[in-house]
């Protein structure tokens, strides 16, 4: 898909084995009717009748009456004959924004799971979507998806037993799938299991947990207190603490040792920890000692802070100062509504830092514990200052409340510093709540055993530990299913990037180099159809000529013709002259061929579109069409393939 129109490759009704590429134009697309959650994806695309013509003609469509597939957008007799159903394994966060931009509002809705999974049986006629038994059904479709076995939305546990438990449903459990995000109830469900399983009385009695909605409540504008805050003569600070203040009621943060906070922004998740938030001063570890800590910034600490980038594949994170930040118009409803207090790069101990002390683990200085917001987060480089100093904001007014007694007190950078903890980082854009779990559960593993600044756990534990963790919650899930509520089984059959533990091993790897391999990273074989596609789109970017024409431009370059084959495969993109219906070139320049290296299932991808029929650029193509037809109002369609902003979807 891209902003000129939707390309789609698909059998002749007829010669199933022989493949015809689609170009609907955008403004033949009346509508787009989608849904995407982790149990479906799927868009239903209405068309004017001229499209449906296009189509019937392009795939040698019979009649309606005919057992093979056919469409017509005006159909009445026939519900499932009106609609293009696209079905997806998955969808990227990314493909989402770019399909809503192109189309306009009006012409784009959103459905429910429910409207979208009724629709889709409807869709499928007398049959059923994804069947084997048709050799025109989509790949992509499965039985499940349309069986309404995934698509079903129903509740599989309660976690704690009881009130106040966490309620998880299937749509929750569809999320550990590979490449998919971890929503906010897997987050809190994992969180107070760690919790209750994993700690024992007395360091549970030490520790708070806070939903994963507490920050977002902390810092969001609710519609109903927009007009209550402008009347209340109350700070920033205290405005921002009153839509918080009853999560604390029944408990006094100030009695623990860590209040743990897992926070989202623009859909990346981070954590952050208050460490000995009821201390006035650094404490030795073991004797509870006082001991000031007297810090010294490097000197170069400030320049190197802004140079720091983060590399991943082939994306560079360059991270922006504020002023370059409020220069952006991000045009993001949630991120302009967001109330956090000021912050800038001094609100947060460098990495650089260090103290006036010798080092602690030189056996002259014990460990110390000192109150301190740690921030741990898989993608290092955006700046968390405003994070930190809406924390201690929060701490102000909520030790005022829960400390009456008590002189008022104003926690600040002195004494409640901020640190970005160098913790181990993804190596993908979307194990970012992975990594979350990952650091609470070491943190109770695998305690921090001395607060001096800086930090230092970039070696905590390994990819893989992270990789499983997948499959592990959905073992575990499973496992107190099966304790607490058995009936709900099976659940949704769902792809994990390990198996038992260990990464998959590519299928078409031999058995020395499957040996060999073992516990290492190996990419999915239906991951590298994503390199395909990519060289798929380049080559469909070459326009189409008649093959008379397309014989002539090459005898005009008889040394580009001649250019030798290279292993591996390679690819040949040629740049034609675009020629007119009477024959004539209608833009200067001389044909040139370029080579370029592409994979393997690239070079079967090439093949298979080198005998597609693509749609003509002229409708008089020689076939005998009615007097009735639309054809005639039918415009000539551009090159689907030109627009930037592109869709790709993955073709198994």
């Amino acid at each position: 898909m891209s902003s000129r129109g939707v390309r789609i490759i698909a059998p002749n009704v007829k010669r199933p084995a022989e493949k015809c590429i689609l170009d609907l134009q955008l403004h033949e697309v009346v509508k787009a009717v989608v849904h995407f959650s982790k149990a479906l994806n799927v868009i239903f695309l209405y068309t004017l009748p001229s499209c449906g013509f296009y189509i019937r003609e392009s795939l040698e469509m019979g009649l309606p009456d005919d057992p093979l597939p056919y469409f017509n957008p005006v159909c009445r007799k026939d519900d499932a004959h009106r609609r293009i159903t696209l079905v997806m394994d998955r969808v990227t966060e990314e493909s989402k924004s770019i399909l809503k931009s192109i189309f306009s509002t009006e012409r784009i809705e959103e459905i429910s799971a429910r409207d979208a999974n009724e629709l889709l049986v409807r869709s499928c006629g007398n049959g059923t979507v994804g069947s084997k038994g048709t050799e025109n059904s989509s790949n992509n479709t499965t039985t499940n998806a349309a069986t309404g076995d995934v698509t079903e939305i129903r509740k599989i546990l309660i976690y704690p037993q009881g009130k106040g438990g966490i309620s998880i449903n299937t749509e929750d459990y569809m999320c550990l799938a590979i490449d998919q995000y971890l929503n906010d109830v897997i987050i809190d469900f994992y969180l107070n299991y760690l919790k209750l399983e994993l700690l024992k009385a007395e360091e549970r009695r030490n520790i708070h947990i806070f939903s994963t909605f507490f920050y977002k409540r902390l810092t969001t504008i609710g519609t109903r207190q927009r007009g209550q805050d402008k009347d209340q003569k109350l700070t920033a600070a205290q405005k921002r603490h009153a839509r918080v203040a009853s999560w604390t009621k029944k408990e006094n943060i100030f009695e623990k040792d860590f209040v743990i906070i897992p926070i989202n922004e623009q859909s990346h998740w981070f954590l952050a920890i208050i460490c000995f938030p009821g201390l006035d001063m650094p404490l030795t570890m073991n004797s509870n000692t006082p001991t000031p800590i007297k810090r010294k910034k490097a000197a170069a600490a400030s320049k190197s802070k802004s140079n720091i980038t983060l590399q991943i594949g082939n994306t560079t994170i360059t991270p922006v100062s504020k002023r370059e930040l409020d220069a952006i118009n991000l045009g993001d409803d949630e991120l302009s509504e967001r109330d956090e207090a000021e912050g800038d790069d001094s609100e947060l101990a460098s990495d650089t830092e260090e103290t006036d002390e010798e080092p602690a683990n030189d056996g002259k200085q014990q460990p110390v514990k000192q109150p301190i917001i740690l921030i741990f987060d898989s993608l290092t480089g955006a700046s968390r200052s405003r994070v930190v100093a809406t924390l201690r904001d929060y701490l102000t007014c909520e030790y005022k409340c829960k400390m009456p007694t008590k002189p008022a007190k104003v926690f600040n950078k002195n004494n409640m510093p901020g640190h970005c903890v160098k913790v181990p980082q993804q190596n993908n854009f979307t194990d970012c709540g992975l990594y979350l779990l990952q650091y609470v559960e070491h943190f109770f593993l695998d305690p921090i055993k001395d607060y001096r600044i800086p930090i230092k756990l970039q070696d905590w534990f390994d990819t893989i530990t992270v990789t499983k963790k997948r499959e592990d919650i959905s073992n575990l899930l499973k496992e107190l299913i099966r304790k607490h509520n058995p009936d709900v089984l099976p659940l949704p059959d769902i792809k994990f990037p390990t198996l038992n533990g260990n990464f998959k091993l590519a299928q078409n790897l031999s058995k020395a180099n499957s040996d060999s391999l073992l516990g290492k990273l190996i990419i999915d074989p239906e991951d590298s159809f994503n390199d395909a596609e990519f060289e798929e789109e380049e080559m469909e970017e070459e326009e189409y000529v008649p093959e008379s024409s397309a014989d002539d431009a090459a005898k005009a370059t008889p040394a580009a013709a001649s250019t030798p084959a290279a292993t591996p495969v390679q690819k040949k993109t040629i740049k034609l002259k675009r020629f007119n219906s009477a024959g004539s070139a209608s833009l200067g320049g001389t044909p040139t061929t370029t080579t370029t290296p592409i994979s393997s299932a690239a070079g079967q991808q090439q093949s298979l579109l080198s005998v597609s029929q693509k749609r003509p650029l002229d409708s008089s193509n020689g076939s005998n069409k009615s007097s009735t037809d639309c054809s005639s109002i039918r415009p000539k369609a551009p090159k689907i393939s030109d627009s930037p902003n592109k869709v790709v979807t993955t073709q198994n």
